[in-house]
């Protein structure tokens, strides 16, 4: 309780100051009671994070417009089609609750990933902060990338000639049609293999570059057992080539980018994957040639040594 003295002039026309002590008065200064408050607030939620906002955003493949900022609340994300893609999500510290499209996500960490297909249209994320006072809502709107390769799924043919395709190398390109093809009728295998992988190489008919779009080409792989204990005795790789003319005879500054080859496993359709960003290309790249390609392994292989390629995808976003 603290006393207060209240002073009251008066100057009164024509007539000398007089001074008034009208009263002395009390009254309740509730420093100690807002201090006993203060208290009791910190200890239910000063010692709890108020922090809800997502740290960071990003997606293994496509783009997310604009580039992810915590407090900015709405995105457009561009995928591949018909392609799982993979969103790594930076949390705060001791979050509350994470839900997604208002289902609660369980034993969820600071570093969570969600998985989509191009097929969903949107979805939301949200966080709400370990003192369950403070949320935030993102919504994320899907847009789904086109394949750019012409006759991708080898289902266009000429007798057994893929059309769309030129073999780069020596040997050809055979479109065969048995029960081991992954989509349709057709996947497709080279003549003969070399030892070295860019001996059997396979090229898609030009393709327009979007300026300033990542790319993503893909295929689906195959080592055939036919019932047969055999090792994996060939190897595939991708590349991309970059041009500048429309003929693509003139190579791009930056004229290339290559996948190491890889092994799959016998007898198990694979999908393997190359990816560019942008930063990667030079400004005067202006079209696009894919290629897949094969070898077999030496001291394993042979020349004969039976492989398949089906659904080779080129994206841009």
């Amino acid at each position: 309780m603290k006393k207060i003295f209240f002073i009251l002039y008066y100057l009164l026309l024509n007539l000398s100051p007089i001074l008034i002590i009208s009263s002395c008065q009390y009254f309740t200064s509730f420093e100690k009671d807002i201090d006993d408050v203060n208290d009791i607030d910190t200890n239910q939620y000063d010692i709890l994070s108020s922090e809800s906002l997502i740290q960071e955003f990003g997606i293994d493949f496509g783009r997310i417009q604009p580039n992810f900022i915590s407090n900015i609340f709405s995105y457009d994300i561009i995928v591949p089609d018909n392609v799982e893609v993979s969103a790594s999500v930076l949390l705060p510290e001791n979050l509350s609750s994470l839900k997604i499209n208002n289902s609660d996500i369980e034993d969820f960490i600071d570093t969570f990933t969600y998985n989509f297909s191009s097929d969903i249209q949107s979805f939301t994320i949200l966080s709400t902060a370990e003192n369950a006072l403070n949320t935030s809502e993102y919504t994320f709107n899907v847009q789904k990338a086109e394949n750019q390769i012409f006759n991708s799924d080898f289902e266009e043919v000429s007798g057994t000639t893929p059309l769309g395709w030129t073999m780069r190398s020596s040997g050809t390109l055979t479109a065969i049609s048995d029960d081991l093809a992954l989509s349709g009728t057709h996947s497709v295998a080279f003549n003969t293999l070399t030892q070295a992988v860019d001996g059997r190489e396979a090229l898609s008919d030009p393709i327009p570059y979007n300026k300033d779009s990542d790319i993503l080409l893909m295929a689906d792989v195959l080592i055939p057992h036919l019932g047969e204990t055999r090792p994996a005795d060939v190897r595939f790789s991708l590349k991309l080539y970059f041009f500048t003319d429309a003929d693509c005879t003139i190579p791009a500054q930056r004229g290339h980018k290559t996948l190491n080859s890889v092994t799959p496993k016998v007898g198990t359709w694979e999908n393997i994957k190359l990816t560019c960003r942008s930063d990667e290309l030079s400004d005067d790249t202006l079209y696009i040639r894919a290629s897949f390609r094969a070898c077999y392994v030496a001291g394993v292989g042979v020349r004969e040594s039976l492989h398949r390629f089906d659904n080779v995808y080129l994206y841009q976003f």
